[in-house]
């Protein structure tokens, strides 16, 4: 048709440079009129990122199955404690970096109890694990688990899972999209270990000390793993670690591969009530949880830890991903559970009144809270005297005649292509658990290598619809 204008085709953008004119601004919805000036800007900075993710995924990629093959070879070397005495007898510096080893984990005090099994309203969840769902997240299931005798180790992480708030600005017009439960932020995590230690011992008798890795508040701000949930990374936060960007990043639910966990179970309400708890009462859903008297499920477990374990407030987690100058706690905060407690009933008020992603009312909005917020709990026990295979880093006691197993090196995120292990102890006298970790890693790096590939066609057709052909 004469006159109309005709956008470049992918190839043009880079053929035909010279015969580009930015198009004339157009009204975008109301009395807004659009920038295309700014919409190139935008696309060029879609495309560099989307490329130097592309590469971060590739390199990652190549990384894992280097992984995979060290894995294999390291368990094929049968390695044992009298083996690794003798390396170290002769010369310290020689004793690898990291081992496998085969054998049985044990404390050295009375074992331990679990958390979860002592709140009501988890109890009768004891072996079930429904973890919530994404692409790499899909089967529930039973598991039998032993409580009675109690566990060599037991830890817990609880972990917020909010709503995704955002607006997606189209040709036309721009869209609130909200997406329930979509977000994670970590919260807490406690490990209950016997107060004598653990020990491994190996099939020919002999013992090593067990050092287990620290998870502390820092780790938790970062919304990193614990390492012995055998979680699937997390390839967003990864980046921006090694691209040198802010370290905390909300990402999606985390997919733990560990077959020591015997709860995964997210709450029915946004200030951590569990079925139980919503079954039992009898007030309104929409008003209980401000009542001071009630106790759900999420107040029980921090009745059973240490009054100081710090619980972490990250305000996105509670404001849909989108705080405003109207919230009180924008930030991240670092508490006791009732400063916690007090902070997540205040954001939710503030949230109902003055969130602007939302086209609902405030009234509706409080009664979408629960579906649209809630915590995942998930707790781990490792039973004593159960075979295990561990992956540690070797070194020698103080007094220098025995092993202790230790973690290995703090990983290096800048370091894209060196092999990274992290301490690990899996079921059984085999390494199945952490091959499937390998693969499921490898799935998750070419997921996002999709995704960059998107961002970079996304940010060219940004370019072309900017510009016309004269």
């Amino acid at each position: 048709m004469p006159g109309r204008q005709q956008h470049p085709s992918p190839v043009e953008l880079y053929t035909k440079f010279e015969s580009l004119r930015l198009r004339k601004s157009r009204a975008i919805g109301g009395n807004k009129r659009d920038n295309p000036m700014a919409n190139v800007l935008e696309g060029q900075a879609e495309i560099v990122v989307g490329f130097a993710a592309l590469v971060f995924a590739i390199r990652s990629i190549r990384r894992a199955k280097s992984e995979k093959s060290i894995l294999l070879k390291m368990f094929n070397e049968n390695m044992t404690i009298k083996k690794l005495k003798n390396i170290a007898k002769n010369d310290i510096n020689n004793l690898p970096s990291t081992v496998l080893l085969t054998g049985l984990i044990q404390t050295k005090g009375k074992p331990v109890f679990s958390i979860t099994e002592q709140v009501t309203s988890l109890k009768a969840s004891m072996g079930k694990i429904t973890p919530p769902h994404n692409l790499l997240i899909r089967k529930e299931k039973n598991v039998s688990k032993d409580l009675e005798n109690g566990f060599a180790l037991s830890e817990i992480f609880i972990t917020r899972i909010g709503c995704h708030a955002k607006k997606i600005r189209g040709k036309n017009r721009t869209r609130i999209i909200r997406r329930p439960r979509e977000t994670r932020f970590n919260v807490f995590h406690h490990r209950n270990v016997s107060d004598g230690g653990l020990q491994f011992v190996d099939g020919r008798g002999d013992m090593a000390d067990i050092k287990l890795p620290e998870f502390n508040e820092v780790n938790l701000k970062n919304n990193d793993s614990p390492p012995l949930f055998l979680s699937l990374p997390d390839p967003m936060n990864e980046y921006k670690r090694y691209a040198g960007f802010k370290r905390f990043q909300d990402g999606e639910a985390l997919t733990h591969k560990s077959n020591f966990i015997f709860v995964d179970q997210s709450s029915e309400t946004d200030d951590g009530g569990f079925k139980h708890d919503v079954e039992n009462n009898n007030q309104d859903s929409e008003t209980y949880k401000y009542i001071w008297k009630h106790i759900n499920g999420l107040d029980q477990i921090a009745n059973l830890v240490p009054n100081d374990a710090p619980w972490v407030f990250a305000g996105k987690g509670f404001y849909d991903n989108n705080p405003g100058n109207w919230s009180s706690f924008p930030d991240t905060y670092v508490s006791d559970y009732q400063t916690f407690k007090k902070r997540m009933n205040v954001a939710a008020e503030e949230n109902a009144k003055w969130q602007t992603f939302t086209r609902g009312t405030p009234k509706s909005m409080r009664k979408a809270r629960d579906v649209e917020n809630g915590f995942r709990v998930v707790e781990l026990g490792i039973p004593n005297h159960t075979e295990v295979t561990i992956l540690a880093k070797p070194a020698v006691s103080e007094d220098g005649k025995d092993i202790c197993l230790c973690p290995p090196t703090e990983i290096n995120y800048k370091k894209l292509d060196k092999a990274r292990f992290s301490f690990r102890i899996v079921q059984g006298h085999t390494i199945d658990n952490l091959m499937k970790l390998k693969l499921g890693s490898i799935r998750v790096y070419k997921s996002f290598a999709w995704v960059a590939i998107f961002s970079i066609l996304y940010g060219e057709e940004l370019i072309r619809d900017a510009y016309i052909l004269v």
